[in-house]
């Protein structure tokens, strides 16, 4: 059996969620940039199964505030290592659930796997 606590993309090969917990941080810890979150979409559901409160998480992708350009943030992400499609300017962030405010001059950019 796999390990559940992977991210797996094809013949990529696995990636250990510790990896982009450490990529993450360091993105987070950049100066200009004002928050980092995983993306829940509209589609996430909570709901019960056999009396248990069960959450259907719908968030495959990273959501970065920054005032960074695409090719810096990639830069710190590693994108190659996380098996990352790259990323990309989110144009409709209204299609993502609870995201804090964005500061002016700031845009949000996707971390994406697809």
């Amino acid at each position: 059996m796999k390990n559940p606590l992977h991210q797996t993309n094809g013949d990529m090969g696995d990636q250990p969620l510790q990896k982009f917990g450490i990529n993450l941080k360091k993105i987070e810890e950049r100066p200009d940039v004002a928050w980092v979150r995983v993306a829940l979409h509209g589609d996430t559901e909570v709901g019960e199964r056999n009396g248990a409160i069960v959450y259907d998480i719908a968030g495959d992708t990273i959501l970065i505030c920054t005032t960074a350009n695409i090719a810096d943030i990639e830069q710190t992400a590693d994108c190659k290592k996380l098996c990352s499609d790259g990323v990309y300017k989110t144009y409709d962030s209204a299609w993502y659930t609870e995201i804090p405010s964005i500061p002016e001059e700031y845009q949000v950019l996707t971390l994406w796997w697809d």
